[in-house]
């Protein structure tokens, strides 16, 4: 099956199997069949075959490091790219960050080389450019006794001063230090963007039970958000999340320093009043 997978590897320089569907097919069979057959080098030789390793980087560190292949694996992986990247403009209500597959995989490696410190900083390190909970969980467990609190405490303080409030309020959500996430959104509340619902969401719903000031505040954010942008097939999410602030109005203290729902909702009012289909959508949920 190797040689086979040799045959139609393209020439070094050659663009001329680029496009050619035949060969992308043999490929992929041949690369189906490597696995079944637990052959990492005949899956690597296939991959090759495509012209477009650079692509499958992620899926061959897989493999060598379920072989017991480590090194070669962490050589792999320093040549894929990292993504980690926020684009609202592209993903409305989507949390643009995605999870590192290749930091997981490079400390598992380093792991099963024995390298055990170079691990450790790998954590840390995706931990204070990500804010990942699990890279923070996993690297404080394996603290010796004693140093994790500080090292807990320091991360928390990197969490606070994080420079996308959005990333912030996702960990200490994920963290369930519901407290400090509470503080965030009346410290940070004008960072948030309004469209980012699945983080602000998630951090709302979390919150209401003993935070109903933080989440109401959540809640009308993305409200406003979706009312300024007119964006009509949204409307429905945007009544979901009154009725939501409705459900908090009675818990609202006094002192809360936030307008009371009365008072927000004769904003909205004025403000939005020739949205005639979100009101619309208001009354007949009513």
């Amino acid at each position: 099956m190797l040689q086979e997978a040799q045959a139609v590897t393209p020439k070094p320089n050659s663009h001329k199997w680029t496009f050619d569907d035949r060969r992308h097919a043999l490929a992929g069979a041949l690369a189906e069949l490597a696995d079944v057959e637990e052959d990492v080098d005949a899956y690597i030789a296939a991959v090759r075959a495509t012209g477009s390793e650079a692509g499958y980087t992620v899926e061959i560190a897989k493999r060598l490091l379920k072989a017991g292949r480590a090194q070669e694996a962490l050589d792999w992986l320093g040549k894929a790219r990292v993504r980690h990247n926020r684009d609202l403009d592209d993903v409305l209500y989507h949390s643009g960050w995605i999870k590192d597959e290749v930091t997981d995989l490079r400390i598992a490696a380093l792991d099963a080389l024995g390298r055990k410190d170079e691990a450790q900083k790998v954590r840390w390190t995706s931990f204070t450019e990500t804010l990942d909970a699990d890279h923070l969980r996993d690297h404080l467990k394996r603290l010796p006794d004693f140093e994790d609190f500080e090292a807990e405490e320091r991360a928390k303080e990197i969490a606070r001063r994080f420079a996308d409030p959005h990333r912030a309020l996702a960990f200490f959500v994920a963290w369930r230090d519901l407290h400090i996430a509470a503080q965030l959104v009346r410290d940070r509340l004008e960072e948030f963007d309004g469209r980012d619902y699945i983080t602000l969401g998630a951090a709302a719903e979390a919150l209401a039970g003993k935070h109903p000031v933080s989440a109401t505040l959540l809640y009308r954010r993305m409200i406003e958000s979706i009312l300024s942008r007119a964006s009509t097939n949204q409307y429905s999410y945007a009544v979901r999340d009154v009725r939501n602030c409705e459900s908090l109005a009675g818990q609202l203290p006094e002192d809360s320093g936030i307008e009371g729902h009365d008072a927000f909702m004769t904003r909205l009012r004025k403000e939005h009043g020739r949205k005639s289909k979100f009101w619309e959508l208001l009354r007949e949920g009513a």
